[in-house]
């Protein structure tokens, strides 16, 4: 992975027609120049994209998803996340519904295009390959199902070695076409879970995430990109909807996962009330889209909202919900995988540089016990001074010291010559050479103890004595009596009682 730059999050608004039972109303919805819009004439807001109910389907994906596709051929992970209210237009948008054939959605043209710039790139470079592949994802009721796989398989969600969010368990499909890329995505939506409501006839129980996976070799470098289509369940009302049942319950669980995703989404974008804290574990939800919202991905924000009087709550709701998103910076970085020279180099690298800081530490060591040393010095020649100047102030009290014992006894005190000093009858004097004479004796005292305990040692070891004779033959051993050892020891005491 490369170095990482921000990247806002992408905010487009699409607003769909009214429907025939929304035709005696008013439109709620007001739109201005540059990309700003009103509600109900009061608050206005400014998006990247706004798309009146006229816009069709090229025109949303050729200014918007164009760029993000782009970015995914570069190596970038790319979301695009569709929100809204119950039948506000957002799988038409994506088109990744079973109902939406002829006028296709965002999904089957972003097919289109990749599979057409894969090729013309591929002629383009030599070495040049690639490999695509799709996995369809849904979360029911807090519940992980594959839809491409078997069901019943336990999935989870994990973080990987850098952070990034993961899903294990999910199936990936490799594809070769646009045509078999297409046949996944319709058996993923035939699969996935749908009922009908007061407010949508085919309305979606659950959060759907159709990933493409696209890996790029070229000299030695691989690239390796996401891009997530995430189709959100609508928010509802059970008082408008009329759901019972299972209904209810799933609208239920569909509401507090869009609850703990606006909490993510105040968090991140409302500058108001920064927070350290993302609350992305609140919900299964907001932990799979952690890496479209503030994490490693380029993203789009698609809210669809309904122009009709009767749903400007939900409207206004999700315009400004829309409008937090826009203040989301997100940490992006080109996804490239290292081949086994670039491993290589790149541990080289590291240990040059672990090196070079070894280097510097032993450096500063090495600096730091030199200074050591050089006060070490300076502080022995201060010792050094401070011995002879004790030894001058010893000799000084000393001499004052016998000074007064003469004041006391009425003694002469001794005289000074001009260039020597005291006279030898001094009392000082006397008792310096007193203490040197006897540590002189002392001394060869020790020095006679030691030879004697040599000798003694010396003697015990030995039992059997035998000496060369000065003549050609030697001669044989001869044993010690016991008369001549005592008289040895005898002699041997004689001589310790004369030195003691």
């Amino acid at each position: 992975m490369t170095g990482t730059s921000t990247s806002s999050v992408r905010v487009a608004v699409r607003v769909r027609p009214l429907t025939e039972q929304e035709r005696q109303q008013q439109m709620s919805i007001t739109f201005q120049p540059n990309n700003q819009i009103s509600v109900s004439g009061d608050k206005s807001f400014t998006f990247d994209y706004v798309y009146p109910p006229h816009s069709d389907q090229q025109e949303v994906f050729n200014t918007c998803v164009i760029p993000l596709l782009n970015k995914f051929l570069e190596g970038y992970n790319s979301t695009i996340l569709a929100y809204g209210q119950t039948g506000s237009g957002k799988t038409y948008s994506m088109g990744i519904g079973i109902e939406y054939t002829t006028n296709e959605g965002i999904v089957p043209r972003f097919v289109h295009s990749l599979f057409q710039q894969l090729h013309h790139k591929q002629s383009l470079l030599d070495s040049f390959s690639f490999q695509v592949s799709v996995s369809f994802l849904e979360l029911h009721q807090e519940d992980l199902v594959d839809l491409l796989g078997d069901k019943g398989f336990n999935l989870t969600i994990r973080e990987d070695t850098h952070g990034n969010i993961c899903w294990a368990g999910v199936k990936e499909e490799v594809v070769c076409d646009p045509k078999e890329l297409m046949s996944f995505l319709r058996k993923g939506s035939i699969a996935r879970t749908t009922a009908s409501t007061d407010m949508n006839h085919n309305s979606s129980r659950s959060h759907a995430i159709f990933s493409v996976v696209l890996r790029q070799f070229h000299q030695n470098k691989k690239l390796v990109s996401k891009f997530h289509f995430v189709d959100l369940a609508g928010s509802e009302r059970l008082k408008r909807t009329n759901a019972v049942g299972d209904r209810a319950r799933e609208g239920i669980s569909i509401n507090s996962g869009l609850l703990a995703l606006g909490n993510v989404i105040s968090a991140l974008g409302d500058e108001s009330r920064r927070v350290s804290h993302i609350p992305y574990r609140d919900s299964k939800l907001t932990r799979l889209l952690q890496d479209s919202l503030g994490g490693n991905s380029q993203t789009l924000m698609l809210a669809c909202a309904s122009p009709a009087d009767i749903n400007v709550t939900e409207t206004l709701n999700t315009l400004k919900y829309a409008n937090r998103a826009r203040n989301i910076r997100n940490r992006v970085a080109v996804n490239q995988e290292m081949g086994e020279t670039e491993k290589l180099k790149q541990t080289i690298t590291r240990l040059k540089e672990e090196i070079r800081s070894n280097d510097d530490f032993l450096h500063a060591v090495n600096n730091e016990m030199d200074a050591l040393k050089r006060e070490v010095q300076v502080l022995s020649t201060t010792l050094q001074q401070k011995s002879i100047e004790l030894a001058c102030v010893k000799c000084e009290r000393d001499q004052y010291k016998h000074q007064l014992m003469a004041d006391d006894h009425g003694l002469i005190p001794p005289m000074m010559d001009d260039d020597q000093t005291l006279v030898n009858d001094h009392p000082l004097m006397t008792e310096y050479a007193q203490i040197i004479e006897s540590l002189k004796i002392e001394l060869l005292q020790t020095q006679e103890k030691l030879k004697l305990s040599q000798e003694r040692q010396h003697d015990d070891d030995e039992t059997l004595v035998g000496s060369p004779c000065h003549s050609s033959n030697q001669c044989p051993p001869v044993y010690v009596s016991d008369k001549t050892s005592s008289n040895k020891k005898r002699h041997r005491v004689g001589r310790r009682s004369n030195f003691s």
